[in-house]
């Protein structure tokens, strides 16, 4: 099988992926990597299959848009429009081709990436959401999912919806006034 593995490219984003990648490897999956090729190194050595901005290019377009800051704002908004609207507008050309390449027969993808998902829904492959790592307290979930569909839409291909769900998210360090291991949807 072979397993396309889609994040955001930062750290905190790919690190939560490798565990999961690694494993499927060493079982005798061919993987890759859907990211920016700046993060080629961590993945290493899965390749990786560039499709979008660095995280510093779409940091820069997404402040050239809207005047924000998305490193220090990360309201519902504004991670609704970096996420699923300016890293989509910069990736979704490339993702789908990328995907196509690799011959992908499924797509892993975490909690905030939408290239992985739109790349599976165009090849018609089934996609897993990895909810492991990286936290999103309410109501970040249901303010990024309208994002990235309204900006697909102007092409071609239906966002299915994912086959699976791998983990769940929950934050390493609680906020104040949370008690540890509570969850926060």
């Amino acid at each position: 099988m072979r397993i396309l593995f889609s994040g955001t490219p930062a750290y905190g984003h790919l690190l939560p992926l490798l565990p999961l990648e690694r494993a499927a490897r060493k079982a005798g999956h061919a993987t890759a990597f859907l990211t920016h090729a700046s993060l080629g190194d961590l993945v290493a050595p899965s390749p990786v299959l560039s499709a979008g901005a660095s995280l510093e290019e779409t940091l820069g377009e997404f402040r050239r848009r809207t005047g924000t800051d998305a490193a220090e704002d990360m309201s519902p908004a504004t991670a609704g429009e970096f996420f699923g609207g300016t890293r989509v507008d910069l990736g979704a050309d490339a993702a789908p081709a990328a995907a196509r390449g690799f011959g992908t027969d499924l797509v892993v993808a975490e909690t905030a990436d939408f290239l992985g998902p739109l790349a599976a829904s165009h090849l018609g492959v089934p996609w897993a959401s990895h909810g492991v790592g990286i936290a999103l307290e309410s109501p970040l979930p249901s303010e990024l999912r309208p994002w990235a569909p309204r900006r697909s839409s102007v092409r071609p291909g239906r966002r299915a919806r994912p086959s699976s769900v791998c983990g769940r998210s929950r934050p390493t360090v609680p906020r104040p006034g949370r008690r540890p291991g509570t969850s926060t949807r």
